[in-house]
């Protein structure tokens, strides 16, 4: 079975995950692989804090991943939360 990084610090997004691809790969955490850096979340969207925590997770770590991003969006009069997946980033 392939391993797969879920980079997020969430262990219910991670239980989560574990439990949709359960069949498909062995979901790590970045709490399995001992991760305890602040991943910098710099990008001003969500799709590029997400890809900014998986590219760190392939060139630290070398290891295939995924990141999401969760955020509040909107202004005063209407507020919503959404969460983003960043694609699959490979190591070479």
């Amino acid at each position: 079975m392939k391993t797969l990084l879920f980079a997020t610090g969430n262990p219910h997004k991670v239980k989560e995950v574990r439990e949709i691809l359960a069949d498909r790969y062995d979901v790590k955490s970045l709490q399995d692989i001992g991760c305890q850096e602040d991943i910098p979340e710099t990008a001003p969207t969500l799709e590029g804090n997400a890809l900014l925590k998986a590219r760190y997770i392939v060139e630290r770590y070398g290891m295939d991943c995924f990141a999401e991003d969760t955020g509040l969006e909107g202004g005063f009069a209407r507020r919503s939360t959404r969460s983003l997946f960043c694609p699959l980033c490979r190591r070479k």
